[in-house]
């Protein structure tokens, strides 16, 4: 008899220390750490030996803790029930409603920001848009087969969008799932943007490329949406920690708006919160309760893609000029605003090409100046307008060549203002633009003008403005993989792609979007960049004058 209560005795105890681990286990998810970690765990006392003893892994906790403790796992998602047909065809009709959509990514097991969450809400409201939630996990923290995904409970309150949607015939929703660890969460896929068209796809960072596409086409975009989840990337398992540190770097609390005009063209723009939640669109800033408009000096900067006067696009123009005057912008960022074609180095060769300026008036340097003067007084004259910023670019600095090489002696049409430019600027340290643009026709709102130098620092709200992107360190060959390396937040122009890549934002163009040098595929695209005080910055895109949804 003796012999035989020795077990039950050994049993109750086993049973104790098993519902301990299980207490302890469900008190962390009901604090809000819906996927508690073995570094978790051992937080409150709970050991991998423990674990071990009473459920054989941690796979084996949570099904028991599961089983008995259900209420606690009111964010549970059972995959396979989500993505029944019926469930999927509800999913299509609710977003075939509407037009303007928030996508955001929520990491499987981690806490919402409940401040960025109730600020999209407020935007939602005001603004007839639909919050749409991408999934993605940690690996370090995928505990079940995917089958099982478990949310914030209040992501559940809106739609999860696991499978490739459509949102127009030219915009889809990835279904391809992107771990949250991801270093470039969009390399590779170019396949899928080149035979789909442009997509989001589920990422806790914000990166956007473009493809090049033919002439008929529209640029294809990959680009994924920033997260609603804060960023935790602890880990027990082993050479973790190196991707775990970059993670928590560049995780963004932000999204992706995504407007559809019609069943070809869209806009979209990215938003990234403030600690409170609070976010930046369009000149408002929306916060949990309340919306305002970003007035006087409070109104964003534009960074303007890159002018190229007299090749500009006059409906990029158009869309920048309709923006200043609506968000009352008072600053603008210029990249290439002169072009350059008269004294372009590149094209002195090329007798055909350069007979075609002629015809055009385009080989007259003293034309182009004037008509550069012209061009800043046009947007310069805009109401709101109080300061302009001119970036030393590439195609300022053709001037710059044209004359230090003297190619004016063999350049009959321009050989007098290159002499006459030459004598005024030999031994100065002046801008030679500037000086060029004095001496032809300067323009009236000159004074209202900052020319920077080429290594001269720029910066609102944290983000450098000063460089234009054709230089990278120590002289290299510009690029937005190079320059994140050298500022790790700014925005540059330069290769009239937009695109984001980690810190760095980099503007399209304002420029006609076939020029001479971008003979075939081409990934060129009227974009600008709106960055706020707070640091905050979005690109804009238009198409055919337009820069976004007009509904309202």
């Amino acid at each position: 008899m003796k012999k035989s209560k020795k077990p039950a005795k050994a049993d109750d105890k086993s049973a104790e220390r098993k519902l301990e681990v299980l207490t302890g286990y469900v008190s962390l998810i009901e604090s809000g750490i819906l996927f508690p970690s073995l570094t978790d765990l051992k937080e409150v006392g709970l050991t991998r030996e423990r674990i071990r003893q009473g459920f054989n892994t941690l796979s084996g906790l949570r099904k028991a803790a599961k089983e008995q403790f259900p209420d606690s796992f009111s964010g549970t998602l059972n995959l396979d029930d989500y993505l029944s047909d019926k469930n999927l065809e509800k999913l299509n009709k609710r977003i075939k409603k509407h037009k303007r959509f928030v996508i955001t990514t929520a990491v499987n097991g981690q806490q919402i920001h409940q401040g960025f969450i109730d600020s999209i809400k407020y935007f939602c409201e005001e603004n007839d848009a639909k919050l749409l939630y991408l999934p993605s996990h940690d690996p370090a923290h995928n505990l079940d087969n995917q089958i099982d995904w478990t949310f914030d409970p209040a992501v559940l309150d809106d739609d999860i969008v696991f499978e490739e949607t459509s949102l127009n015939s030219n915009f889809f929703i990835s279904g391809i799932r992107v771990t949250a660890k991801q270093i470039n969460p969009i390399t590779g896929l170019n396949e899928l943007s080149q035979t789909k068209g442009s997509f989001i796809s589920a990422s806790p960072k914000q990166f956007l490329e473009f493809d090049a596409v033919s002439a008929s086409k529209f640029p294809h975009a990959r680009m994924t949406s920033g997260a609603c989840t804060l960023p935790n990337y602890s880990s027990t398992r082993g050479n973790s920690q190196r991707s775990s540190y970059i993670a928590e770097f560049q995780h963004v609390i932000g999204a992706v708006i995504v407007e559809i005009v019609d069943d070809n063209i869209y806009h979209f723009r990215q938003v990234q919160a403030d600690e409170d939640g609070s976010f930046c669109d369009l000149g408002y800033e929306y916060s949990p309760k309340k919306v305002r408009k970003l007035k006087g000096d409070e109104a964003p900067v534009l960074v303007m893609g890159d002018y190229h006067a007299g090749e500009h696009d006059e409906t990029a123009v158009g869309a920048w000029t309709e923006m200043i005057n609506e968000l009352g912008i008072q600053e603008i960022v210029f990249h290439d605003f002169f072009n350059g074609a008269s004294v372009n180095p590149h094209e002195e060769l090329d007798i055909v090409l350069r007979s075609e300026r002629a015809e055009k008036g385009l080989n007259s340097l003293r034309k182009e100046l004037a008509l550069t003067s012209d061009e800043f007084d046009r947007i310069l004259s805009l109401k709101s307008v109080k300061k302009g910023v001119v970036v030393k670019s590439n195609h300022d600095d053709m001037l710059d060549r044209w004359l230090k090489k003297g190619a004016f002696a063999k350049d009959p049409v321009n050989f007098k203002i290159g002499v006459d430019l030459a004598s005024a600027l030999t031994g100065t340290k002046k801008d030679y633009l500037r000086e060029a643009l004095s001496m032809v026709k300067q323009p009236k709102h000159m004074d209202k003008l900052q020319w920077l130098s080429v290594d001269e620092d720029y910066v609102v709200g944290g983000i450098h403005l000063g460089a234009h992107g054709d230089k990278s360190a120590n002289g290299a060959r510009g690029s937005i993989k190079g320059l994140a390396k050298s500022y790790p937040h700014c925005v540059i122009g330069h290769s009239h792609t937009p695109g984001i890549f980690k810190g760095a934002f980099q503007v399209g163009t304002t420029s006609l979007l076939r020029l001479g040098y971008n003979k075939g595929p081409s990934s060129w695209v009227h974009a600008s960049c709106l960055v706020y005080r707070n640091g905050q910055r979005q690109l804009v895109n238009a198409i055919n004058g337009k820069w976004k949804l007009d509904d309202k």
